[in-house]
């Protein structure tokens, strides 16, 4: 039975109702969190595009990475990137092993 279903048998008027209810609080609260966290750690996994061995690897070849030449010919603030965390589903050529995200 989930935890919200568990409260309402109990009774608002009964001092076990605010304790559980604080429990139930809290664990939402560090369930956000987590997620926030993973959110978080995607949106820096996103910004590095293939990681930072390809984005030297540009630099080396003297190219810009299309981050930054969006950077470069956008005026600051204008650009959003829509469907940052979007992977491919190419399996031809080995490529599901080289999943970015």
């Amino acid at each position: 039975m989930q935890g919200w279903v568990k409260l309402f048998f109990i009774s608002p008027t009964q001092p076990e109702f605010t304790t559980k209810y604080r429990k139930l609080k809290a664990n939402i609260f560090m369930t956000n969190q987590k997620m926030f966290d993973i959110l978080k750690k995607k949106n820096t996994e996103a910004e590095l595009g293939g990681g930072a061995d390809r984005i030297e690897s540009q630099h080396k070849q003297k190219k810009l990475t299309a981050r930054e030449r969006i950077d470069f010919l956008l005026d600051p603030g204008s650009f959003v990137e829509m469907d940052r965390f979007v992977t491919h589903r190419c399996s031809d050529f080995g490529m599901e092993e080289k999943k970015i995200l």
